[in-house]
């Protein structure tokens, strides 16, 4: 159920303002244990083939490095850590291409 307006938080604003629709229904809450769970997903091997998936979690993972510097008193630091290790899993788990298209 999507809340009112003025029930939204600063980051749930910042994200209604950008186009992030769903993040600002969802919640940062939502968008961190989404980037989690498809690290974990990831790193287990238990993704698909479906690249608009996958390009929809980097996407996330973008929107994640915007709400911390666009404002970042409003990420506590529980959250930082959850990123910051849900990060390190997604990276230990690909192998990024140079120049890749496609």
């Amino acid at each position: 159920m999507r809340r009112s307006r003025s029930d939204m938080g600063i980051v749930e604003d910042f994200c209604e303002s950008k186009g992030y629709g769903l993040v600002a229904e969802l919640g940062l809450e939502w968008l961190v244990g989404s980037w989690e769970h498809w690290a974990m997903a990831v790193s287990t091997g238990q993704i698909g083939t479906v690249r608009a998936e996958h390009i929809n979690m980097l996407d996330g993972r973008q929107i994640l490095h915007e709400i911390m510097d666009a404002m970042p008193e409003e990420v506590s630091e529980s959250l930082r850590v959850r990123i910051c290790a849900a990060d390190a899993i997604f990276l230990e788990s690909t192998i990024p291409l140079a120049n890749s298209r496609a």
